[in-house]
């Protein structure tokens, strides 16, 4: 962890600590204050500084499934912030690792929510946004827009096959606001230092994804390798 890293983690949790004193926050500002911490901790691992959110509510009952960037420690080219918490959910506590899960009671007389809510501190890659697409999640929102690589704004979103571009009409989606009175406020501060979370480190990364990828080729020869000593299945 270089001395840059370890300051943006000690502001960032500063930050959370400062806003949680806050006297009004909308639901969407605790979530994201919740992604604060795990998109530094991201970028200080060396991956992409994002981290993703997703909220399922059944009844009174409300699922959080937290989960961050790992593309470059995994070695997996999928493992962004978005396609980790779908799969994280998908397989449940007991076989997801670096995945966080929380369940609470929603109070009496709180407002309604979408059935499936997804948080992510930068707006969603093109993978990203096809697996969103594909979950069928009924309202994104995001933090941080990339003009560089995001694609689920909807200027953006219209590039997308057709297919897409109808599933992406039906849901809800959008950034948060810094207006303290809609209910997609997220403080300014919050906002800035998810920013920061992403650009650090990015051109590397960037870099690296142009010149060689991030596939851990010989990670996956050797559990590929192992399963069919053991008498794994082959093609």
């Amino acid at each position: 962890m270089d001395a840059g890293t370890t300051a943006l983690l000690e502001r960032a949790a500063a930050l959370v600590a400062e806003r949680l004193r806050a006297p009004r926050r909308t639901a969407v500002e605790d979530v994201f204050l919740q992604l604060v911490v795990p998109a530094v901790s991201a970028a200080e691992a060396g991956n992409y500084g994002v981290a993703a959110a997703l909220l399922v509510t059944e009844g009174d009952r409300e699922l959080t499934v937290v989960a961050r960037n790992s593309m470059l420690t995994d070695g997996d080219p999928c493992a962004h912030a978005e396609t980790n918490v779908l799969a994280g959910f998908r397989m449940g506590p007991s076989r997801s690792r670096d995945v966080g899960f929380a369940m609470r009671t929603r109070s009496n007389g709180a407002p309604p929510g979408p059935a499936t809510l997804l948080c992510t501190t930068v707006e969603p890659c093109p993978m990203c946004t096809v697996a969103i697409l594909n979950a069928g999640i009924d309202q994104v929102v995001w933090a941080v827009a990339d003009d560089g690589g995001g694609a689920f704004d909807e200027s953006r979103a219209e590039r997308l096959p057709p297919v897409f571009v109808q599933a992406r009409s039906r849901m809800k989606a959008g950034p948060v606001s810094t207006d303290p009175a809609s209910e997609l406020f997220v403080a300014g501060s919050v906002v800035d230092i998810l920013g920061e979370a992403f650009r650090t480190g990015r051109d590397e990364l960037d870099a690296r994804l142009v010149d060689t990828g991030v596939l851990d080729v010989g990670r996956g020869w050797e559990r590929a390798v192992s399963a069919l000593d053991m008498g794994g299945r082959s093609p």
